[in-house]
């Protein structure tokens, strides 16, 4: 096992569909699907794998985040289908995404607009 080998849950294979909408206090920026690649524990050799699809990026109050796929239920609300089960572990996929060469352009060329239109 190399030494250089990621240990940190991470996102691979990031393909990002870029879709700018302005709404009141978030700005939509478009769906990300990505490999969730969670490193094998020590000793073992096989990577958990899973690919997600429809991961949504957005600036709310200026901050980035990402929410993960959601469906919508019988009573017509939208609920997530999987999400993180504390702050830590989401900060830890934004981040990762956040990485991702074209979603991080995309944030920050939208960051750097809303910036300038409030001045």
């Amino acid at each position: 096992m190399s030494k250089s080998r990621k240990t940190a849950p991470r996102f691979e294979d990031v393909k990002f569909r870029a879709v700018i909408k302005e709404h009141a206090n978030s700005t939509f920026l478009g769906y990300a699907d990505a490999t969730l690649v969670v490193p094998a524990a020590i000793g073992k050799d096989t990577d958990l794998m899973l690919r997600i699809r429809g991961i949504q990026v957005k600036i709310l109050n200026g901050t980035p985040r990402i929410d993960l796929p959601q469906e919508l239920g019988s009573d017509g609300k939208w609920y997530p289908t999987i999400f993180p089960k504390n702050a830590a572990t989401r900060e830890m996929l934004t981040t990762s995404l956040l990485e991702d060469r074209l979603v991080a352009a995309t944030v920050s060329c939208v960051l750097e607009d809303q910036e300038r239109n409030a001045a």
